[in-house]
């Protein structure tokens, strides 16, 4: 038997995860974890396993800040089966069982070879070995006070302009990059990465913008135990009729405090987010990119 763990959402949407049978592999933010995804702030440093006996595989929480979700539901210790979703943090997996095994991933193989630092922190060597799992390649500009991990833009893009669905983004500042289909990255020596993520759909019939927002906001409470969330006054985003802003704060089960300005959009019947996340020692840096993002992003639904 054995596991592949599918992931369905974020920069490594695509990739899988394999475990073979009588492996115990565990999933998390940190070098803790034998599988880290560091770009996912709402995952603990070690977050869940998955054990696989040969007969059965089961899920395990490791006394996880903000819980595991298999199929919707809360677990601490569950099987799962084919089909199945797990969700962490802002990270989805579906779950795919296969009697024989499989070569390794392109993706598994890597993650072997990762050792992200502590606390979120980046270096040089884990950067270049995370992006060349997703296709980047990480050439590194000095010459400034800090030096900076610059990712070139994803294929396709511009290094002065992007646009990943319904977002236009006409500035990125230097020192920031084009994550394909997830949004912007600014990685630096010495700091936790700082990111803009987008994300847009159509509104079910009869739903309301409204209604949209107090979802996400409602799936955000699901996943993130007792964040602070403040309504915030909404920046003018060009091409949409209406916009709703939040302050979110949350921190992890390692000590980094996190601050997320969450602004959602809409227009003709097309609602989409767009979040930028840093961490709260980080944020009075950061600032002046996240204002000249904004100042240059666009909301558009799509023909």
């Amino acid at each position: 038997m054995q596991v592949n763990l599918e992931i369905q959402s974020g920069s490594l949407a695509g990739k899988r995860l394999a475990i073979q049978e009588g492996e115990t592999v565990t999933v998390g933010r940190t070098e803790n974890a034998n599988f880290a995804i560091p770009e996912d702030t709402f995952l603990s440093r070690v977050h869940f396993a998955v054990e696989c006996n040969g007969v059965s595989c089961r899920v395990i929480d490791r006394r996880s800040a903000n819980g595991t979700f298999v199929n919707g539901q809360k677990i601490t210790k569950v099987a799962i089966q084919d089909g199945d979703e797990i969700v962490a943090g802002k990270t989805r997996f579906r779950v795919c069982v296969t009697d024989s095994p499989a070569l390794p991933s392109r993706l598994a193989e890597a993650a072997a070879s990762i050792s992200p630092p502590p606390s979120g922190h980046v270096t040089e060597e884990n950067v270049d070995k995370q992006a060349a799992v997703v296709g980047l390649q990480t050439p590194v500009e000095s010459g400034s006070e800090r030096e900076m991990l610059s990712v070139e833009p994803a294929a396709g893009f511009e290094s002065t302009a992007a646009q990943i669905g319904s977002w236009f983004f006409g500035i990125i500042p230097p020192g920031w990059s084009v994550v394909e289909g997830v949004g912007l990255r600014r990685l630096e020596r010495g700091a936790f990465l700082s990111e803009v993520t987008v994300s847009d759909e159509t509104l079910a019939p009869g739903q309301t913008f409204s209604q949209y927002v107090e979802s996400q906001i409602e799936m955000l409470r699901l996943f993130v135990s007792h964040p602070e969330i403040v309504s915030a006054e909404s920046p003018a985003i060009s091409g949409a009729e209406e916009t709703k802003t939040f302050v979110v704060r949350y921190k992890t089960d390692d000590g980094p405090h996190f601050v997320q300005r969450q602004i959602y959009a809409c227009h003709d019947r097309q609602a989409g987010s767009l979040a930028l996340t840093t961490t709260e020692n980080d944020l009075p840096r950061v600032q002046p990119y996240f204002d000249q993002i904004l100042h240059g992003a666009t909301f558009a639904a799509q023909p």
